[in-house]
């Protein structure tokens, strides 16, 4: 949303994580450095808010309706007074302040349908034993599956060793909802003016979770709260006191397994409909293999425990104005003080249930 207030921001997230609204997305002012040992290496702008510097992640959790103004500086002449770290641009933010006037009410509500656009169409599993046959026997090899097993396949009569899985349909959601809430109150006079504002922020991916596997949350979601207040002060006719103190607490979960959604991501794009069943006729949870690494994004969604960080960051900001115009016309000095506090509780509750993979049936 940040990059439709000012043209020359290119906001770009990383598609190959998925549906992730935990991800941090990555700002670009002068494209991509090139590629150094196959990992991409990004030239990240230097961002400058109400003055002082902050981190990608700070910027992400600001609500962009707290924005005055975004200056974006890419000329030498322009970043010259950041030194190196104008290298790769500035992009220059400057937060709401309260107006003289009469007392302002603003409130905004959004609710957001998200959808994956370009969702990949997958083979069934009649279509895909047959292609597999194929393929094998184009290379002069033995086909995998046999006249028998072909037909059990259409008809589906066995569902534990021959299932018909379409893992695009069992843990993703062809849209997810989002909300935005935003709050703000703003006035005063020629002595003191105010700006406060209060939002709420609400994003979930599109992973389908099995809410009768848990009573907790396994899905991956982002909730933010965030509190703006910005105060300016004239103590007197020539110095001017400005408070800024602005707090967000950010609520992320995610599922036990890995450390983000890339693994859910790659199993349901990389199973077979054949694979495995998501589970066995009697119930049983279903794999394919020992390792971590080889369960179905059924199991890893649902079975795997859960992680939640909780993070809360506190910034201050007191500036002090003298005009020096009694000196000379238009000098004047100013003071900043920034303080800005990070806090974070992390909680991880893993497990591994008992998974089962048939290979046959009894003769009885």
């Amino acid at each position: 949303a940040i990059s439709a207030l000012t043209p020359g921001l290119n906001l770009v997230e990383r598609s190959d994580l998925g549906s992730n609204p935990n991800r941090v997305p990555e700002l670009l002012l002068r494209g991509m450095s090139s590629f150094s040992s196959g990992t991409r290496v990004v030239n990240q702008p230097t961002i400058m808010l109400d003055g002082v510097e902050i981190s990608m992640e700070e910027l992400y959790d600001l609500d962009m309706n707290e924005i005055e103004n975004i200056t974006v500086l890419k000329d030498a002449s322009a970043t010259a007074v950041y030194g190196v770290r104008g290298a790769n641009g500035v992009v220059v933010i400057t937060t709401k302040s309260g107006k003289a006037g009469k007392l302002r009410i603003n409130f905004k509500t959004n609710l957001i349908m998200s959808e994956s656009a370009r969702m990949p169409e997958y083979a069934d599993a009649y279509s895909y034993a047959q292609l597999a046959n194929e393929a094998r026997l184009s290379r002069g090899k033995d086909p995998i599956y046999s006249d028998f097993a072909i037909e059990l396949i259409r008809t589906g009569i066995d569902q534990d060793l021959y299932p018909n899985v379409n893992w695009r349909d069992v843990i993703l959601k062809d849209h997810v909802w989002q909300n935005q809430h935003f709050l703000s109150v703003a006035g005063g006079g020629t002595a003191a003016r105010y700006y406060m504002s209060l939002s709420i922020q609400n994003k979930d991916a599109v992973f389908k979770q099995d809410k009768s596997a848990n009573k907790y949350d396994t899905n991956v979601s982002y909730h933010k709260y965030s509190f703006l207040a910005n105060m300016d002060v004239n103590l007197t006719k020539t110095t001017n006191l400005g408070l800024k103190l602005n707090q967000v607490i950010v609520n992320q979960n995610a599922p036990g397994f890995g450390d983000n959604n890339d693994a859910l991501w790659q199993a349901q794009a990389n199973l077979t409909p054949l694979t495995t069943p998501v589970k066995y006729s009697d119930g049983s949870l279903a794999t394919y293999g020992a390792n971590a690494d080889e369960l179905s994004p059924y199991v890893q969604l649902n079975y795997t425990g859960f992680k939640e960080n909780r993070r809360l960051n506190t910034g201050l900001l007191v500036t002090l104005k003298q005009d020096l115009s009694f000196i000379t016309k238009g000098l004047d000095i100013k003071g900043v003080f920034s303080y800005n506090g990070e806090s974070q509780h992390n909680i991880t509750r893993t497990k591994m249930p008992d998974l089962y993979y048939a290979d046959g049936r009894n003769a009885d």
